[in-house]
């Protein structure tokens, strides 16, 4: 019997201190009918060349304009020929038998997509164990249209599956290359894409072991409001999604997340960025200012001062209420806020 075709995309932009790692655990796999499409995303390090000393068929390096993540996978998934598609990010690397892990469940079930476990890498503070699987009451298994029927909203907690596009195996049939148009953001790009393959999926299985290694970059988020703009797009995004589909609850859900955003992103400025005073009342000032702010629910369930300042535009009640939140709950906030965005982003 002949082996599917898998294609293992990587997108790839300054990435020369990891991408030899990260090839060498694919080129080393087990399983051996793939092929490497490498997405040079405009590198200006020495990523291309790098990636030029390996000598192997199976590999197929794609160069483009720097375009963004997005973009980069576009081109892999329009040049890929597999019957399954597999993303790496260039700075992680894959178990031996990561692929073959993989492959065994798809092909025995003929399911669309196949999740299994990860490792987040810290560099030399270890490793943490990362679930595939949102839902913590959800084993290895097989899951059919039946039982996936409550889980349609990736987006909320109860989700299937993490919301990151690694770590999983999708049926190429299942992606409808027409209907991916890149938002051109940077944080959140793999829900996006999970979003569109949602109402695809027929089956999935999960794989309890952890095969797949994520290199936890340690950011932070100077560049604010490049973020705050990305989470923009990703709200128009998700939001033109949910009305296509009369997804309702998707679009309650991301009603509240961008007021809890917006409350996270002032916390961050004052608590973690030390931004000043007068920097954070021109961002709130510069948010209520503008399009988005139209778009804020104040009838959400989120804290009821915190709306009613929203809605006068009252910068100073805003600013009581963070400097209020920030003394009292710092601690377990800051825990909670980034395992949301954990969840939420990646």
């Amino acid at each position: 019997m002949e082996k599917k075709l898998i294609s293992v995309i990587i997108p790839m932009y300054n990435a020369s201190r990891f991408i030899k790692q990260c090839v060498k655990s694919i080129l080393k796999q087990t399983y051996k009918n793939f092929e490497l499409l490498i997405i040079n995303d405009g590198s200006t390090d020495n990523s291309l060349d790098i990636c030029s000393r390996f000598k192997d068929q199976r590999i197929k390096i794609i160069n483009q304009k720097n375009a963004g993540c997005e973009y980069a996978r576009l081109t892999g998934i329009k040049q890929s020929k597999g019957e399954y598609i597999c993303f790496v990010d260039a700075d992680d690397w894959i178990a031996k038998d990561y692929l073959e892990k993989l492959i065994a469940p798809a092909e025995k079930y003929d399911v669309d997509v196949v999740c299994i476990n990860s490792y987040k890498a810290l560099g030399r503070y270890g490793l943490i164990r990362l679930k595939g699987q949102q839902n913590s009451f959800l084993k290895e298994g097989l899951l059919t249209i039946d039982a996936l029927s409550d889980f349609y909203n990736i987006y909320v907690y109860d989700r299937v599956f993490t919301n990151n596009v690694w770590g999983k195996l999708y049926k190429a049939t299942i992606i409808d290359v027409d209907s991916i148009s890149p938002a051109g953001i940077f944080y959140g790009e793999d829900l996006l894409f999970n979003l569109r393959v949602t109402y695809n999926i027929k089956s999935c299985y999960l794989v309890d072991e952890y095969k797949y290694y994520y290199r936890y970059g340690g950011y932070t988020i100077a560049e604010y409001h490049k973020y705050w703009e990305d989470n923009i797009r990703l709200y128009y995004a998700i939001k033109e999604f949910a009305l296509e589909n009369h997804n309702r609850e998707l679009q309650n859900i991301i009603s509240y997340s961008l007021i809890s955003i917006f409350h996270w992103m002032i916390i961050y400025l004052c608590k973690f960025l030390h931004l000043p005073k007068s920097g954070v009342r021109d961002f709130i000032s510069s948010v209520l200012n503008s399009e988005i702010y139209t778009e804020m629910d104040t009838t959400c369930n989120f804290n009821p001062m915190f709306l009613e300042a929203i809605q006068h535009k009252d910068i100073d009640a805003i600013m009581k209420i963070i400097e209020s939140d920030v003394k009292s709950n710092i601690l377990s906030y800051r825990h909670k806020i980034f395992r949301y965005l954990f969840r939420i982003l990646n």
